[in-house]
């Protein structure tokens, strides 16, 4: 159950990388 609980995190976490380097943009850098 925890190897699930860690592989949700870093979903969780990719996603909201991606959403945020797709909403920033150049805005990032």
């Amino acid at each position: 159950m925890r190897d699930l609980h860690k592989q949700v995190g870093f979903v969780l976490i990719l996603g909201v990388f991606s959403v945020t380097r797709r909403s920033c943009g150049s805005a990032a850098r």
